[in-house]
């Protein structure tokens, strides 16, 4: 599944509240102040989280044992792949 744009999630709250459609964020003052809303609150879960630094290159490195020659370690830090 795709991820909404700021335009989709504003027209769907906007529906949910029962106000005017639009086209733009720009159309009304209230789809531009619940914009501003979904802004802020990603902004805060970025910062809450730190979700930016989860998203780091890293290199991963050969066991070199011929006995597994497709296993890798972990990096030190790296919870995840």
């Amino acid at each position: 599944m795709a991820r909404p744009t700021l335009l989709d999630l504003t027209q769907r709250i906007l529906s949910a509240m029962d106000s005017d459609a639009v086209n733009a964020i720009s159309d009304t003052v209230e789809a531009e102040q619940v914009a501003d809303i979904i802004r802020e609150t990603y902004l805060d879960i970025v910062d809450e989280y730190d979700l930016q630094a989860a998203h780091k290159m890293f290199s991963l490195l050969a066991s070199g044992t011929p006995t597994r020659p497709s296993h890798m370690p972990m990096p030190e830090g790296c919870h995840a792949v």
